[in-house]
């Protein structure tokens, strides 16, 4: 019981540190790409998607799918990214709290 005690204290100073990080988080953007940079996308922190650019070299009607799967790539690549500094941030934050299995932060 004394080790819960101890846990939940330590959460609690966790709450305006962890506050600090989402909006630090926030004001990141993380830009990826595919087709060697024909296409780039932009995600911030929140995973919101800022910017898509396609070459102009791409925009040929034939081209409309390969079009698409690579913006849905470079998307999915700028949110892996995000999500990668989200968790390396979140595990710096957490060092040395032993969470149980399956719970993870923000709750």
């Amino acid at each position: 019981m004394r080790n819960m005690a101890s846990m939940m204290q330590k959460l609690s100073g966790l709450q305006g540190k962890m506050q600090e990080m989402q909006a630090e988080l926030e004001e990141m953007s993380f830009e990826a790409n595919a087709a060697g940079g024909q296409v780039r996308a932009v995600v911030n922190g929140k995973k919101q998607v800022q910017m898509i650019h396609i070459d102009p070299a791409l925009m040929v009607p034939s081209e409309a799918d390969l079009v698409a799967d690579l913006v849905k790539v470079a998307i999915g690549n700028a949110m892996g990214m995000a999500e990668q500094e989200q968790a390396r941030r979140l595990s710096d934050l957490t060092g040395g709290l032993p969470l149980p299995p399956g719970m993870s932060l923000p709750f």
